[in-house]
């Protein structure tokens, strides 16, 4: 049977693409964000994800932004219209140890991701913009300082940034949110039509009486994939 962990109590979302692989590229970008160096992680507990985490493929998918969305059972004609009224665009970071364009059992920007039965582990930041009609650098999104559009904007789960972790390297189930006095974040920078580069600090209370707090701390960096009609975040 599969073994999965998750931490927080969001699910990332995801669209049906292959993966980018890498780090973001571009020469304009900073010089941290044209690789994917290792990620560091604290994890209490589960000693198997404690240290240096290696991405092998980071794939960013993107949103419209539409405050009071109902998708439920929407025709495409009625997707179409929803879309026409979106305040911006929310994304959606997936770090992998594992090839995802080899595991695409995704879905949309609500859905998520499968990995392998063994070994398998992947990050995923839900994302949304401090200001929906801007992405800027030097933007700071955390999980305590939400911005007043999130109020009606259910995904989000009320914050500008959520973590959803899953891995097959142990039993155990945690679910986390934030942490008083160290509710970490992610800080833009670099984002463009087709990069978003973020240095990451981001932590977790895992939900038990010891206070122990998970940690994802480095640089993330990669390409922005193309939107696709339908992806909407309510």
């Amino acid at each position: 049977m599969k073994r999965t962990l998750l931490i927080t109590v969001s699910v990332a979302s995801m669209s049906l693409l292959a993966a980018c692989g890498g780090g973001g590229g571009g020469s304009s970008l900073p010089e941290e964000c044209k690789k994917n160096s290792p990620l560091q992680i604290t994890s209490p507990g589960l000693d198997a994800l404690n240290g240096e985490f290696t991405p092998k493929d980071t794939t960013i998918f993107q949103a419209k932004i539409v405050p009071g969305a109902e998708l439920f059972e929407a025709t495409p004609e009625e997707l179409a219209e929803i879309e026409s009224q979106s305040i911006g665009t929310a994304y959606a970071v997936v770090v992998a140890d594992f090839p995802v364009k080899e595991n695409q059992i995704i879905g949309g920007f609500n859905s998520g991701v499968f990995p392998p039965e063994e070994g398998g582990t992947y990050l995923a930041f839900t994302l949304f913009p401090l200001d929906p009609t801007a992405w800027k650098v030097g933007d700071y999104l955390s999980w305590d300082a939400a911005s007043s559009y999130l109020q009606e904007v259910g995904r989000s789960l009320g914050s500008n940034s959520t973590l959803y972790l899953s891995t097959s390297l142990a039993d155990s189930y945690y679910l986390g949110g934030p942490n008083d006095g160290t509710p970490g974040g992610i800080k833009v920078l670099a984002v463009d039509d087709e990069n978003l580069c973020l240095e990451v600090n981001y932590s977790s209370a895992l939900l038990s009486d010891s206070g122990e707090v998970f940690n994802v701390k480095g640089v993330i960096s990669g390409k922005i994939e193309d939107y696709i009609s339908g992806d909407i975040a309510g």
